[in-house]
Parts: structure tokens; C-alpha cells; sequence
């Protein structure tokens, strides 16, 4: 499992994927039918093995909420802290229904933090 620890690099709110490459960057998106101005996640590169495959982070402003469903934010753009911890696992190929534990680790104040 992955044990390094990354910084956070904020790009361009909505920007097309691509820029996005390097472990930690993020961007924030915003749900276009939903409240105005309101962020709805985070798409970000994760310490993973996909090769600078970008993940979908659903966030809150405030605590998570109790039914797991998007990770709490503290209203930090551009070094922000999610809660709980960021756990990153991949099936394994032999059984399908096992899989192996990636990188887990923390958000805390722009920095990806390994556990």
C-alpha cells in the first residue's frame, strides 16, 4: 500500500480533466441545476496506481453527513480538510469480490496525509 503523503494543488473551478495530471491536483465542481454558486465536489487525482485517473469527491460544507454519503468540507477552496479519512481500494482480479487496500489516508489543510 502506498504510504507517501502529497500536496494539493487547486486548479481551475470546472476545468476540463485533463488538466488535472498530478497526485493532489483538485478542482471544485458545481451542479449546474442545483443552488447557484453552491460546490458539489471535488475531482481530484488520488495516490492510486491508474495513472492520473481523476476522482469524484461529493462534499459538504460542515460535518459528513451520517448517511456516508459525501465527505464534510471545511470551506477551505483553496487548502481544504475533508472528514472522515480518504480510503482508496482496487478489486482484486483473482476474486472479484475482495479488494486490496490502495492509499488511506487524511485532507487536512491542502495536504493528502497517509495513515
Amino acid at each position: 500500500m502506498n504510504k507517501n503523503s502529497y500536496d494539493c494543488h487547486r486548479k481551475p473551478d470546472n476545468c476540463d480533466q485533463s488538466e488535472l495530471k498530478e497526485v493532489g491536483d483538485f478542482n471544485w465542481r458545481f451542479i449546474p441545476h442545483l443552488e447557484e454558486g453552491r460546490i458539489q465536489g471535488m475531482a481530484i487525482v488520488m495516490p492510486n496506481e491508474r495513472n492520473g485517473q481523476v476522482d469524484w469527491l461529493p462534499v459538504v460544507q460542515g460535518p459528513a453527513p451520517s448517511n456516508q454519503t459525501a465527505w464534510g468540507w471545511d470551506g477551505n477552496q483553496d487548502k481544504p480538510t475533508l472528514t472522515p479519512s480518504l480510503l482508496l481500494e482496487k478489486v482484486v482480479k483473482v476474486d472479484p469480490l475482495t479488494k486490496e487496500q490502495v492509499w488511506h489516508g487524511h485532507m487536512t489543510a491542502g495536504r493528502l496525509e497517509s495513515c
